[in-house]
C-alpha cells in the first residue's frame, strides 16, 4: 500500500500488556505526549494492529501470558518492516532472565516495572519521539 508522503499518520503506540489498568496508565501517559496507542493481547491481534498501522513505538510487557514477548521482540526486530519500530521491553526487576533474553533479542529499551511507570516520558523522548520530558 502506498502512502502519501506529504500526509503522515499520527504516533501510535503498540501495547502488549497484560495487565489492563497497567496498560490504561500507559495509555494515559501516552497520550498526554501526543502519542495514540493501541492494545493487543495475542499473537493474531499484534499482526492484526501492525496490518492496520506502523506503529512509531512498541511497549511490550515481558511477562504477559499470552504471548511469548522475548519471540516476539526478536521477531519484529528481524522482520523488514518493524525492524526500525523501537520496542520497549519491561518486567519486574526480579525478571532478570526476561530482561536480559530481552535485551538479546533486540529491544531498543530494557526497563523495570517501576522504570517505565517512573520515567515513561523520558523514554519515549530518549527515542526521539516526542520532545523533551516536562
Amino acid at each position: 500500500m502506498a502512502t502519501n508522503p506529504t500526509t503522515t499518520q499520527p504516533k501510535q503506540a503498540l501495547l502488549v500488556v497484560g495487565n489492563i489498568f497497567f496498560s490504561s496508565r500507559l495509555r494515559d501517559t501516552l497520550k498526554h505526549l501526543g502519542i495514540g496507542a493501541v492494545s493487543a493481547r495475542s499473537d493474531p491481534e499484534i499482526e492484526a494492529a501492525i496490518g492496520a498501522q506502523l506503529p512509531s513505538l512498541v511497549i511490550v510487557d515481558l511477562t504477559i501470558a499470552t504471548v511469548d514477548a522475548g519471540a516476539l521482540v526478536q521477531r519484529l526486530k528481524s522482520a523488514e518492516a518493524t525492524r526500525a519500530v523501537p520496542i520497549v521491553a519491561f518486567a519486574g526487576h526480579l525478571e532478570v532472565d526476561r530482561l536480559d533474553g530481552a535485551s538479546q533479542a533486540g529491544a531498543d529499551v530494557v526497563v523495570t516495572n517501576g522504570q517505565i511507570s517512573a520515567n515513561l516520558p523520558g523514554i519515549v523522548a530518549s527515542l526521539g519521539l516526542t520532545g523533551a520530558p516536562a
